[in-house]
C-alpha cells in the first residue's frame, strides 16, 4: 500500500448540507495538505434562528477535528461570519483557539484579512447567495476598511444550489460583475 504524504491537515467546519469546501479546497491544495470535515446540521428553512441553533455545534466540531490532530481550523460558513460583524467574528475564533489550542480562522475573517494584506481597498463581490444576504458582509467589509463597489449574487437558496455551480459559470457570473469597474 503507498504511503501517505501528508504535512499538513486543515480542519474545515462545515454547514450540514454543503460540499463545496471539502470537494474544492483538495483541488486548489498543493501536494501534501489534507482536508478533514466536521459538519454542523443546518434545519432547513430556519433563518438566523437555524443559524443560531447551528453555531451551537461549533465547539463540537472544532474539537471533532482537534482530536484528529489537525494543525489549524477553516470555518467555513460565509454568512453566520458576516452576521457576527469583523470584531465579533474575530471574537469567535479567538474563543475557539483558546479553548481548543489551535488557530482557527473564518471564511469571512480570512477573506477581509488578506484582502487587507495586499493593501486592496475596492472589491467587486459575487456569491451565489440571494441579494438579501449582502447587507451584513458589505458592513463587515466596510468596517475592515474595504468598500464592496458591487454585490451580486446568483440567488441560490441551499447549498444544494451552491454545489451544483460549475466553476466556469461561476467565472462568467464574476467577471461580468467586474465588467463594470475594470
Amino acid at each position: 500500500m503507498e504511503q501517505l504524504d501528508v504535512r499538513t491537515k486543515i480542519g474545515l467546519v462545515v454547514v450540514s448540507a454543503s460540499s463545496v469546501s471539502e470537494l474544492r479546497y483538495p483541488k486548489a491544495a498543493p501536494p501534501g495538505v489534507a482536508f478533514l470535515t466536521s459538519r454542523m446540521m443546518l434545519d432547513t428553512g430556519g433563518g438566523i434562528e437555524a443559524l443560531i441553533k447551528m453555531e451551537s455545534n461549533a465547539s463540537r466540531a472544532v474539537g471533532e477535528l482537534v482530536s484528529a490532530k489537525v494543525d489549524s481550523v477553516a470555518y467555513c460558513c460565509t454568512v453566520s461570519g458576516a452576521l457576527r460583524g469583523m470584531e465579533g467574528d474575530r471574537a469567535f475564533c479567538q474563543e475557539l483557539e483558546a479553548k481548543w489550542n489551535t488557530p482557527i480562522t473564518s471564511t469571512m475573517l480570512a477573506v477581509a484579512e488578506a484582502l487587507q494584506h495586499l493593501g486592496l481597498r475596492k472589491v467587486v463581490v459575487t456569491t451565489p447567495y440571494q441579494d438579501s444576504h449582502h447587507a451584513a458582509e458589505r458592513t463587515y467589509l466596510k468596517d475592515a476598511g474595504i468598500e464592496a463597489l458591487t454585490m451580486q449574487g446568483m440567488g441560490f437558496e441551499d447549498a444544494e444550489g451552491f454545489a451544483s455551480v460549475a466553476p466556469r459559470e461561476i467565472f462568467d457570473f464574476a467577471m461580468n460583475a467586474w465588467g463594470d469597474y475594470a
